[in-house]
């Protein structure tokens, strides 16, 4: 448990868009939190945009950590020159391999990121470094 430098990418969505982030994720008892820089991209349209990732929840320890939270996005996005804002309720799974690394897997339902009247499910797959 611990601080963890978080590096993950989305696979490409039904609607074209694919997420990469960095940031910060945090595993304490059974909280769980992030705050992480994303960088958007809608591969078919070249439609790009920057946006803040925050968002916490609850976890439970069983061998691999399992967590339920709810979280933000808000950005901008240059080609359309037009804000995004967006929530979401995700739920993942951390499996750490040693005290300094792990693997993480995270799904999440944005509403109101590429548009108000349809849902964006979203898989990342990330990477987690550090701890203590």
């Amino acid at each position: 448990m611990g601080a963890y430098l978080h590096l993950k990418r989305s696979k490409e969505t039904d609607k074209d868009l694919q997420i990469t982030a960095i940031g910060g994720f945090g595993l304490a008892r059974s909280a769980v939190g992030h705050a992480d820089l994303s960088y958007i991209e809608s591969v078919g349209d070249g439609d790009d945009g920057l946006a803040i990732d925050v968002g916490a929840g609850m976890s439970y320890r069983l061998g691999a950590t399992f967590f339920l939270g709810a979280g933000a996005l808000f950005g901008y996005n240059w080609d359309s020159n037009d804000y995004l804002s967006a929530y979401y309720p995700e739920a993942g799974i951390v499996i750490q391999i040693g005290d300094s690394f792990g693997l993480t897997v995270t799904g999440k339902r944005y509403y109101n990121l590429a548009s108000t009247d349809e849902d964006e499910n979203v898989v990342m797959f990330g990477l987690i470094f550090g701890g203590g």
